[in-house]
């Protein structure tokens, strides 16, 4: 669905009278694989188009200007604002997502990761593999096993900014299908792993072999598509934290825009959609799973929901917006066997007046349901849904109604 003028925002809030001219075709318009390639440097669920956050940061931001995401994902939004000069700041609980967003808002030098890689080339010797779980032996070569198993090992994520890279691109590349050195397993989905059995089943009913790739080749080879301009100038930050510690990591400093997406309602295990990429991280998946734990009813996700916003409240300055992308909740894993909800709609009608933002509005912001949910080896996994949500908020509408924004957007 395309919008041919100014979409005005739903009337569900006492705000009518601010009209901040928020136009989805500007976005929507641009081509699924708009943006710089260091995005895709790992798939991850549930995560927005780029184009999306790079429309609002350009719309109500300046140059230097903090950007917050406080559930930062795959850190789409705070790289976003770093390649625009301004401050992006994101965090997570889930620190996988961690490492993903300190690859993309500290990018280091390509030299520094080259030199470092040379390092890790030359300290390598084969080892036994013989104790490494079964569900990870069937999926690789024995030589990429021992190649995982060392830089496991020699890869220090406290270290600095050039070894937490070198592990985003690890992760990327640990299964997908693709006829170049681009992944490292048996040809299978990149955006989440299918069951350790399935994957098994699959493996055995057509006959499939691990590539006989090098983990340093597909390293070397996937630093070409990230290092197509030099790295850019702005750095931001990546925090593992709560959003209760929004205040702690933001040591006072207030953001002009915060730009995220919460989780949604009982939708996405992280854990055990990424038991793969985990086991490379030293993480247990359902030890991940109980501490994200989406497990709401209605009540304890508004209960959820408001609460973030009030932290979100304390970190943005007195003219800044809040957006937050939700979506639509289907199935008995949500509101119950052939309902639906919209979670935007949800959190307004629900919440106004008792959170420490006003609601400007909301925005349905429809998309091609093939680009955003994931096809395993043609079965679709999960219920699709139409469209997202994205709820407006302000912390003062009287600054707001004084500010003049800017229309033009740089799609470069």
């Amino acid at each position: 669905m395309i919008y041919n003028q100014i979409y005005e925002l739903e009337s569900v809030s006492r705000n009518q009278d601010i009209d901040l001219n928020i136009n989805p075709e500007e976005w929507q318009k641009q081509s699924v694989k708009w943006g710089h390639p260091i995005h895709s440097i790992c798939s991850y669920m549930a995560s927005f188009p780029p184009r999306v956050p790079h429309y609002f940061i350009s719309r109500f931001t300046k140059p230097g200007d903090i950007v917050l995401d406080p559930f930062s994902g795959r850190g789409t939004t705070p790289a976003e604002a770093c390649m625009m000069g301004r401050v992006g700041i994101g965090s997570d609980l889930n620190p996988m997502a961690v490492v993903l967003t300190k690859a993309k808002v500290k990018m280091p030098l390509l030299n520094s990761v080259i030199r470092r890689l040379k390092d890790l080339e030359k300290t390598f010797e084969p080892r036994s593999v013989r104790e490494l779980p079964w569900q990870i032996k069937m999926l690789y070569s024995k030589k990429v096993l021992q190649q995982l198993c060392h830089m496991k090992e020699g890869l220090n994520l406290t270290r600095g900014s050039v070894d937490n890279f070198l592990m985003a691109i690890i992760l990327g590349g640990m299964h997908g299908a693709s006829s170049k050195a681009n992944y490292l397993s048996i040809p299978m989905p990149n955006t989440f792993s299918m069951s350790p059995n399935y994957v098994k089943n699959y493996i055995i009913k057509h006959k499939l072999k691990p590539p006989q790739y090098d983990v340093f080749d597909v390293i070397k080879y996937r630093l070409n598509r990230y290092y197509i301009t030099d790295p850019y100038a702005m750095k931001g930050e990546a925090h593992l934290s709560d959003i209760r510690h929004i205040t702690k990591y933001m040591k006072r400093r207030k953001a002009s825009l915060i730009f995220s997406s919460p989780p949604y309602l009982k939708v996405i295990r992280y854990g055990k959609l990424n038991w793969i990429r985990l086991w490379m991280l030293n993480m247990e998946p359902q030890e991940l799973d109980n501490q994200l734990d989406d497990k709401h009813t209605m009540p304890k996700y508004l209960k959820f929901i408001k609460s973030s916003i009030n932290e979100c409240s304390k970190v943005l300055e007195d003219d800044g917006l809040c957006f937050l992308v939700v979506g639509q909740v289907s199935g008995n894993r949500g509101p119950g066997k052939d309902k639906s909800v919209n979670l935007g709609n949800m959190i307004i009608d629900d919440l106004e007046g008792q959170v420490n933002m006003d609601f400007i509005g909301v925005i349905d912001d429809f998309y091609n349901k093939d680009s955003k949910v994931s096809r395993i080896w043609g079965v679709t996994k999960g219920n699709a849904t139409k469209y997202d949500q994205i709820v407006v908020m302000c912390k003062d509408k009287h600054s707001i109604k004084k500010k003049n924004y800017t229309m033009k957007i740089d799609w470069y």
